[in-house]
């Protein structure tokens, strides 16, 4: 297994705390992709912000996170917003999990949200964004 400072955009600081969530090597990064692994330490480092996701997205093409392209950097930061948005409205990780994780799978909206517990009515007012599936 190769180590996870071995990648671009990857340091000390942030390999320690892909560790520290359960991603220790590249192939494991990879395998999560940035999304996932993104998600994963949101939930243990609130403060982590779009420019992390970029890193981590970088650091899986083999890129400089400022050379991704700019569909990618739109994609990624629906991505952080919808995050944050549905943060705002005091979702706990483990819906908040599920909720990104059956949405991303290609499950609809009312599915999504259901499958989290969550009643599809109340949260009409999100905007989802429309990942690639």
């Amino acid at each position: 297994m190769s180590e996870l400072t071995s990648m671009m955009n990857i340091g000390k600081e942030m390999a320690n705390k892909l560790i520290s969530v359960g991603i220790e090597s590249s192939e494991t990064l990879i395998e999560a992709g940035a999304k996932d692994a993104f998600l994963k330490l949101k939930q243990k480092y609130p403060n982590v912000c779009l420019v992390h996701l970029y890193t981590l997205e970088g650091a899986i093409h083999d890129t400089e996170y400022n050379r991704l392209s700019e569909n990618t950097k739109k994609e990624l930061k629906e991505f952080s917003d919808f995050l944050k948005k549905l943060l705002r409205y005091k979702f706990s990780f483990v819906k908040l999990a599920i909720v990104i994780q059956r949405y991303t799978q290609g499950h609809t909206v009312k599915h999504t949200l259901r499958m989290g517990g969550l009643h599809p009515a109340r949260y009409e007012f999100l905007q989802f964004p429309v990942f690639p599936r």
